[in-house]
């Protein structure tokens, strides 16, 4: 008889490691695939290897493991892409429909899916660059779930929501007595995080001095609480996001140039939905399914309303995608139709861009590319101002200027004015 060996379907240095120690003190392979399966079935990885000795080829059945590699790693997960475990019934050769919990079969959606396959299993910091409403914050969790750190806690922050004054408690914690109001003690999302994965949304709106810190945990694997002398480690897995170019945030002084290469180890684009129109049946299907369970029904979309949600242009992404679904969902009496979605309140997808007629004087080019702004940034008068490099002041005097002469302010994309949704919220 042959000495045993073991096929790895993946050449992971912590796996091989382990199956080594079992298969010396099992001496048989089968218990040992089942024993390490990853719960994440759609990466499916670890799918169940029988292994059969050349006594088994000979037609005697033994429960050794067998020599014959027929599959390389590559091969395998490219296998796996394309027909996951989760998909059930789909053939061998059908593009997969969902990742965990990402749901799509459009060819960005695959890439997306080896990108994570790749990333997922390593230690690797992860930069997601995408959209508002694309989906950042699944993909962080899809990484998370296929990852060495599913054991801990998947922790999420959005470093745009916070004051600045409060960030670097929410990321380090504090001591009580730490500062006014800092009555007990505090565990921050580093500790709480610990052996499991930290996701850093908006990356970019992070206070610069905050940066440098956060540079400094990620480098040493220590922090301090506020207020405290004990150094304390941390072990998290690190996955930021940004809605803009981190490049564009680099040459801005948005983001440290240190700190982003120390981020982009493995960067991902999330593409928007207008990029992936062949899912948006499946997505909107998927959340009216999540919708009948939660409210014990059975509706269904017309052909008509599919089309309707085909054609849109989808500003919103994924996110606008599901709040519609819900909305039509309760306003309906029955099967969603294209009454029921309301998609003509909903502002078109637009192109990142300014129309401007040549001849056009300098005070009308002004009032578009002010009004332009106005719509990008959702009326937020500061950021404009600093946006477009003028005073608060000048921005109140044109927009009175503008609303004297019966613009409406309200809308400011209006009136010929064609301005993107770039990438930001």
């Amino acid at each position: 008889m042959t000495n045993p060996a073991v096929l790895i379907a993946e050449d992971d240095g912590h796996l091989r490691a382990q199956l080594s120690e079992m298969v010396r003190v099992e001496g048989r392979s089968e218990p040992l695939f089942r024993s390490l399966q990853r719960p994440f079935a759609a990466t499916s990885r670890s799918r169940e290897i029988r292994a059969e000795s050349s006594d088994a080829e000979a037609g005697a059945p033994h429960h050794g493991a067998g020599a014959g590699i027929t599959q390389t790693a590559d091969e395998v997960r490219s296998n796996e892409i394309a027909a996951p475990a989760q998909n059930g019934s789909k053939g061998a050769n059908e593009p997969a429909e969902k990742y965990g919990p990402l749901r799509g079969r459009s060819a960005p959606m695959l890439e997306l899916y080896r990108q994570i396959d790749r990333v997922g299993p390593t230690s690797a910091s992860v930069l997601l660059h995408g959209e508002t409403g694309s989906g950042k914050d699944v993909v962080a969790r899809a990484i998370h779930e296929i990852s060495r750190a599913r054991g801990g806690e998947f922790v999420a922050l959005n470093c745009g929501a916070i004051s600045a004054s409060l960030v670097e408690s929410e990321l380090f914690g504090h001591e009580p007595g730490s500062f006014t109001g800092a009555i007990r003690k505090h565990d921050g999302v580093f500790a709480r995080a610990n052996k499991g994965t930290l996701f850093l949304d908006e990356i970019t709106e992070m206070p610069l001095d905050l940066q440098v810190k956060l540079l400094r945990v990620l480098e040493t694997g220590t922090f301090h609480r506020l207020g405290g002398e004990k150094p304390l480690v941390t072990n998290a897995r690190i996955i930021a996001a940004t809605n803009r170019s981190p490049e564009v945030a680099v040459r801005e002084g948005k983001l440290r140039e240190d700190l982003y290469y120390r981020l982009r180890v493995f960067p991902i684009l999330v593409p928007p939905l207008r990029e992936r129109d062949s899912d948006v049946r499946l997505l909107a299907e998927h959340f009216l399914e999540q919708l009948n369970e939660d409210y014990g029904e059975h509706r269904r979309f017309t052909s008509a309303a599919l089309k309707r949600l085909q054609s849109h242009g989808w500003r919103g992404n994924v996110r606008e995608l599901k709040h519609l679904v819900h909305r039509a969902f309760l306003l309906a009496d029955g099967d969603l139709d294209v009454d029921t979605l309301h998609l003509d309140e909903v502002s078109p997808c637009v192109t990142n861009s300014l129309e401007i007629e040549v001849g056009s004087s300098i005070a009308a080019m002004e009032k578009k590319l002010i009004l332009a702004t106005m719509s990008q940034l959702q009326n937020n008068k500061s950021k404009v101002a600093k946006v477009l490099g003028i005073s608060l002041k000048t921005l109140y005097i044109r927009l009175s200027i503008y609303h004297a002469g019966g613009c409406d302010l309200a809308s400011p994309g209006s009136g010929g004015v064609r301005a993107a949704t770039a990438n930001r919220s």
